[in-house]
């Protein structure tokens, strides 16, 4: 008889921003590996429960080994901590946790640390050990964090409803060919010639990485428990294994100080630009400040002022390539962006009309922050600069980069 147990999977309705409602995977993404198949670039095999201690930690180690399966990839041999993500995302250690809120952690609150820098060593005899230290340490914060200079981390659901196991068989057929993919299993009911299969009604309780369909159109999968014959680690499902939810991985490098010919170029024309902003600061910033008023009383819900993003200019000139601006639109907004908060993640200005504007690209709270709107609040804004670019960079795209003030004055014929 096969014993099903839920190894720490978590799934919650996809209904909101902050569950990724709006990152869906659709057609635009790239195409890295068009044969789906990720299996020759396997990642190191490590247990999510050993000597006893069940760590309830699988969104940890199924996203992990995702994401290194993607840097091998692109040339880069890494071994990241599953416990320091685990301890940072808050992992309830009898319970679990979304895979969505894991992989937000990496990207907003903790980033990456080495393996050898907080491993599951034999000598953690309990999960209360596993768990520590929390809080996790300035020192290791720091470390971890750093791993965001040089990545940049992107991730859609597969899919939203309620698709046919064939149909999701197909979206993630495309999903592989364009990242990595991680999906939920029941964990583990076996047949009897191997594959492991379950009721499409049944719900899942564990998060593992997807590796390919392999000739037969059998989903392979890489486990964080061994078992079976062969690599105990890999696991043949049948095809229309009906999968409940299923993420895809997106890395991009950060730009470095030593970039191609094609970024010096673009550095360029930035350096340019900024020379010209110098000038046009003395016409329009008066302007500007006499719609709005800064905050001049203390405010306890704000986080403390801090220095803006390294490299976020390069970041928003590639997040326009990737939107489709233009270099003419790329400069307005850079112009736009310079001229509205500076490159400061945590501008804040109040209006005239008792309304504020919030973040690097300055969203409206009338228009923009709040329930039901694009940004959940304004501690949102301040913690995802690059988010706030992206979707001013949709705008621009859309032919509404009117909605900035600044932008109207800088080109008033559009």
């Amino acid at each position: 008889m096969d014993k099903i147990v839920n190894h720490g999977l978590i799934v919650k309705p996809i209904t909101t921003r902050e569950e990724g409602a709006e990152h869906i995977l659709g057609a635009t993404e790239k195409i890295i590996n068009p044969s789906g198949d990720w299996s020759a670039w396997p990642v190191d095999k490590e247990p999510q429960s050993k000597n006893g201690v069940e760590t309830q930690s699988c969104t940890a180690y199924g996203s992990l080994s995702s994401i290194e399966t993607l840097l091998k990839f692109k040339g880069h041999v890494a071994n990241y901590s599953d416990r320091y993500l685990a301890i940072c995302a808050n992992i309830d250690p009898y319970a679990g946790a979304d895979p969505h809120t894991t992989i937000e952690a990496i990207r907003n609150v903790a980033g990456c640390l080495p393996e050898a820098k907080l491993p599951f060593s034999d000598d953690l005899t309990s999960v209360e050990d596993y768990f520590k230290p929390k809080p996790m340490t300035d020192e290791l914060l720091s470390e971890g964090k750093g791993w965001w200079s040089n990545w940049t981390l992107r991730h859609k659901w597969v899919w939203s409803g309620s698709p046919t196991p064939q149909e999701k068989r197909e979206l993630l057929k495309n999903a592989l060919k364009t990242g990595t993919v991680c999906v939920s299993v029941l964990a583990w009911k076996q047949r009897n010639d191997g594959l492991y299969w379950k009721y499409p009604a049944e719900s899942d309780g564990h998060w593992v990485e997807l590796v390919k369909y392999d000739e037969n159109g059998n989903p392979e999968i890489f486990d964080s428990y061994a078992d079976g014959e062969g690599d105990p680690f890999l696991k043949t499902l049948i095809p229309d294994y009906n999968f409940q939810i299923a993420k895809v991985f997106y890395l991009t490098p950060v730009l470095k100080t030593e970039p191609t010919a094609e970024q010096l170029s673009i550095f360029q024309k930035i350096v340019n630009l900024l020379a010209q902003i110098v000038g046009l600061q003395a016409v329009y910033v008066k302007k500007v400040l006499e719609e709005r008023k800064p905050i001049t009383q203390p405010d306890e819900t704000l986080p403390p002022p801090v220095e803006p993003p390294e490299n976020i200019q390069g970041i928003a000139v590639k997040i326009c390539k990737e939107v489709g601006l233009s270099e003419e639109m790329t400069e307005r907004l850079l112009k736009t962006i310079q001229l509205e908060s500076g490159w400061n993640p945590k501008a804040l200005n109040i209006n005239t009309n008792g309304s504020y504007d919030a973040g690097i690209c300055q969203f409206n709270s009338t228009y923009w922050i709040g329930k039901g709107k694009l940004f959940p609040s304004k501690e949102y804004i301040f913690a995802n600069p690059e988010k706030c670019i992206l979707e001013m960079a949709k705008l621009f795209k859309a032919g509404k980069a009117h909605y900035w003030v600044v932008y109207k004055k800088l080109y008033p014929n559009g």
